[in-house]
């Protein structure tokens, strides 16, 4: 179960939720639902950074009507040394804004099998989004 895993995270007080860059609505929404359950079933406080833009009006209204919390990601954010969560992407891959020297502590991905690049050891906590998305939607519903 997601819950169980996002449990073995680093205790850590803040998650950064990373998407993909210019996060599409599928990103969006699940780095969002990740954050809700990250507050609502582990008390965890977390952000959603992104990186490139948000382009398409479609995918600006979704965050401006939802009032959905994205910031622009910037590399001071890792200074408080974060819990970082990857959502529709993979490490070092250059589709996102996680620095090459950083191992994120879990990935949400559509592949179960992460992207190992650069002889870096990812994460034991790589999740396949294809089961891991519905969970986070039923997740939410009950909460």
């Amino acid at each position: 179960m997601l819950i169980e895993k996002l449990r073995k995270l680093p205790p850590k007080k803040r998650v950064l939720i990373l998407p993909h860059d210019n996060p599409d609505p599928d990103a969006i929404a699940s780095a969002w639902g990740l954050s809700y359950l990250l507050k609502k079933k582990l008390g965890l406080t977390s952000t959603i950074a992104y990186s490139g833009l948000i382009g398409r009006a479609e995918n600006r209204a979704l965050v401006r009507v939802l009032k959905i919390p994205l910031v622009q990601f910037d590399p001071d954010i890792l200074e408080n040394d974060p819990s970082i969560v990857m959502v529709d992407c993979q490490p070092y891959t250059g589709n996102n804004p996680l620095p090459f020297d950083i191992i994120p502590d879990g990935i949400i991905d559509l592949n179960d099998e992460c992207q190992r690049s650069n002889n870096k050891t990812l994460v034991e906590y790589t999740f396949s989004l294809r089961s891991q998305r519905n969970e986070i939607y039923s997740l939410m519903a009950i909460s």
